[in-house]
């Protein structure tokens, strides 16, 4: 998951908030914390958010076969 910000002053202040632990992504994805990697790239001003999928993509229980739903439970997530 790509966490886009509008601008280096963005990207600075909110890259390493505590809303985007992996902690808090291991919570929020059914998934251990442990494997949930946090990736600044501060050339294009995002975070990049790796996490293990809970049923393998393309499989019988997929529901968004390419994630493109998974930003929805970020919504509700304010950044300190």
């Amino acid at each position: 998951m790509d966490i886009w910000f509008d601008g280096p002053g963005s990207f600075e202040r909110y890259k390493a908030s505590p809303a985007l632990s992996p902690d808090v992504f291991g919570q929020l994805f059914g998934t251990d914390p442990a494997l949930v990697k946090h990736i600044p790239v501060p050339e294009l001003n995002l975070v990049k958010i790796s996490y293990p999928r809970a049923t393998p993509q393309g499989g019988i229980l997929e529901r968004d076969m390419h994630s493109g739903q998974q930003y929805v439970r970020l919504l509700d997530i304010e950044l300190d």
